[in-house]
Parts: structure tokens; C-alpha cells; sequence
């Protein structure tokens, strides 16, 4: 189970009660289900409130000589009274900052696994992995990995448990399109449609042929409602005269970017720093240095939900970001940006929210590199061992 040991609230005082009463609403929930001993600072505002507020739960004074299970962190400014070095248990910190988080962003709360905090929130912790969700109202247990795994629902077709295509698979690397749509189909999707880019029909200056969408071809692809681009993509690709064509959710990947505003519906797009930096027209170190600022840059232009890949990865959907701070050096691989973008397809296609679905990708692949076990992506394991 992902352990969740801190959480940040809005910066804003007025927003305090609401908060502190969904942080009551966890820690109720959260006893009854663990049945463990929380210890509090004594001098804290808020863990004096949330000690009057929950008498059934077995609150300490973290002075006191008593085994906890948990241990609360409560204060109002950026400094903390503890050495987490010293506390060998974990950690619920609720931070109410009296400042902004890089400038005007605020961010409602973050829930961490280890008490640890990337360095875009200007704070030092000690710990592990990160998640971060918005808003307050929707705090909660993190349940087991199976969660992420598709719904397993009852289906009659193939078709309903979700239909995907994915374009790419350039004759230099043809290989991207086929871990993408092997990621896919081995994580649930119930039909995947790979179009590679060699076989397209097109004249010697690359223009497409008027016939291509001929109702047989048309038909295969109006029975996908996720549509992901980019996997082995060269620049000016012959396939993107069919960008606008295609409505559905589209999974937007490094091949595709420059033509990220002719899609029709929701997009999704999966960046490095080196891609961002050149959407935005700044150098690479800008964007690790400023890696939430230039997400929200990003998903304000293009309108989408937008993943900068990278250590500390930001998901950002409108004006609310998302960081997971862990270990992806397993999508640091040549073709893991291939599979990471298959699985949110293939979840996006299986009826989960685009947020949810790249999340879900993130996590899948964080337990695999864990475990050292790459076992979803059958042959294609390598990508995952070799060094």
C-alpha cells in the first residue's frame, strides 16, 4: 500500500477549516482502518485542534515515551520543529503555508509516501515517492496496485472494453509502434488498431492519396475512441493529414507534438524537457528548472492535460499540477516512452479519465521497476533489464 504522510493545504487561512475537516474525515478513516497509534506535536495549533476533534483516536504528545504507529506534523509557516531522521515512523505533515508555491501556483494538497518534498516547493524532507492530488475534497486512501488495473467488467464484445490506434512506426523505428500496441493490449484494451507509417499510399512529394479514407479504412477507425500518435514518428509524417480527422481522446507522444492544436477532442500530451523546451521556445535546463511553471505553460496553450516525463514527473490538467516524486529511471529506456504512452491509451479507451489513466501508466510501471519485474511487456522485457 502507498503510505500517505503528508498533506499541504491551500495557502489561504480561509481555507483552513474546510481543510483541517477533511484532514479529520482521513485520519477517522484511516484509524478505523489501520487501528494504529498517532503521535502529535503538543505545540502545534492545528494538532491541538485535531487532537479536540478526534478524541476516539489514540492521539499522543510526541514527547512522550510511547510507541507510535504514525506521527502528525502540524504547523501554519514554512519551518518545522522535527528531524525526520529521527522519526522512524511515518510521517501525516499538514502544512498550511502562509505563502505562495513558485510565485502565484498554489497547490491544495500532496500526498506523500516518505517525508520528502521536491525542491519546486522550496522544502526538504526526508524520504521517498511522492503523489500529488487536487483538491482537498478528494483525499483518501491510495488502495493496492490491483486498483489500476482495468475494471475486468463484464463484456460482451471486444468493443467494450475499449478500442485504441495508434499511428506511428516509421521504417526507422517501427519497433515504437509495436510496443505501444503491445502495452496496450496486454494492459486491457479490447481491440488496438496499429497504422504503421511505412505502407501509407502517398505521391513522391508525400502527399497522402485522395482515396485513403475509403469506407473500408474509415471503418476501423471509427471503431477506436482513443487515438495515440507519435510512437517511431518522423518529423512531417504523411499519417498526421489524419489528425483532424479522427475525433476521440488523443494521446499526443514526441512524434506528433508540432501538430498538437489540428486534434478534435481531448489531448493528452507526454513530453521530455528536451521536447518542451523546444515547444516553448527556451533552453532544456530552463525547463528543469522550472519544470511545474512550464507544464501549466504548456496545458495553457494547447488546452490539454500535459506530462513533463523526467525526474520528479508534473501531470497538469487546467490549472491544477500533480508531482510524482519516485524513481522512472524505467522510462528512461529507448521505446518505454513507447509503452507509457499505450498504457494511457489503452486506459483511456477502457473508460478512465485522462488524468487518471496516464496516473494509472505512471504507477504501473514505477510497480514494475520496483519489483524488477517487467511482466507485462511479454518480449519485450529487455527494455526494461538491459543496462
Amino acid at each position: 500500500m502507498i503510505q500517505l504522510d503528508h498533506i499541504y493545504a491551500d495557502d489561504q487561512r480561509k481555507c483552513s477549516q474546510d481543510f483541517l475537516y477533511q484532514a479529520c474525515r482521513w485520519l477517522r478513516s484511516f484509524s478505523q482502518l489501520h487501528r494504529c497509534v498517532i503521535g502529535y506535536d503538543p505545540t502545534s495549533e492545528i494538532g491541538q485542534y485535531l487532537k479536540a476533534q478526534l478524541p476516539e483516536i489514540r492521539l499522543y504528545q510526541a514527547d512522550k515515551n510511547v510507541p507510535m504507529d504514525w506521527f502528525i506534523d502540524a504547523y501554519w509557516d514554512q519551518s518545522h520543529n522535527h528531524d525526520f531522521k529521527q522519526i522512524h515512523v511515518p510521517v501525516l505533515s499538514i502544512f498550511l503555508p502562509s505563502t505562495d508555491v513558485d510565485g502565484n501556483i498554489k497547490c491544495d494538497q500532496i500526498l506523500l509516501d516518505g517525508a520528502y518534498s521536491p525542491s519546486v516547493f522550496n522544502h526538504s524532507f526526508f524520504g521517498a515517492q511522492t503523489m500529488v492530488i487536487h483538491p482537498v475534497k478528494t483525499a483518501g486512501v491510495f488502495i493496492e496496485l490491483e486498483s489500476f488495473r482495468p475494471s475486468g467488467r463484464h463484456c460482451a464484445h471486444k468493443y467494450d472494453k475499449g478500442a485504441v490506434a495508434l499511428f506511428g512506426g516509421s521504417p526507422l523505428f517501427a519497433s515504437a509502434l509495436v510496443m505501444g500496441a503491445k502495452a496496450a493490449m496486454i494492459s486491457g484494451a479490447g481491440y488496438v488498431l496499429a497504422v504503421s507509417e511505412a505502407p501509407v499510399p502517398a505521391d513522391e512529394s508525400g502527399i497522402i492519396w485522395a482515396n485513403i479514407f475509403q469506407p473500408e479504412v474509415r471503418y476501423y477507425f471509427d471503431r477506436a475512441s482513443v487515438f495515440v500518435w507519435g510512437l517511431g514518428m518522423l518529423p512531417n509524417s504523411p499519417l498526421m493529414a489524419w489528425a483532424g480527422q479522427l475525433k476521440g481522446t488523443h494521446v499526443i507522444d514526441a512524434g506528433a507534438l508540432e501538430f498538437v492544436c489540428e486534434f478534435n477532442g481531448e489531448k493528452i500530451i507526454l513530453m521530455h524537457a528536451g521536447e518542451m523546451a523546444r515547444f516553448l521556445g527556451v533552453s532544456s535546463k530552463h525547463i528543469q528548472q522550472h519544470r511545474v511553471v512550464s507544464a501549466l505553460k504548456v496545458a495553457r496553450q494547447t488546452g490539454a492535460v500535459v506530462l513533463l516525463k523526467g525526474d520528479y514527473p508534473v501531470l497538469v490538467q487546467g490549472e491544477a499540477f500533480y508531482v510524482v516524486n519516485a524513481d522512472f529511471s524505467v522510462f528512461s529506456r529507448a521505446g518505454t516512452g513507447d509503452i507509457l504512452a499505450g498504457l494511457v491509451g489503452s486506459f483511456c479507451a477502457q473508460g478512465h479519465r485522462s488524468l487518471d489513466a496516464v496516473l494509472k501508466a505512471l504507477q504501473v510501471g514505477l510497480a514494475l521497476s520496483r519489483l524488477n519485474r517487467p511482466v507485462l511487456w511479454g518480449d519485450y522485457e529487455a527494455v526494461f533489464t538491459e543496462s
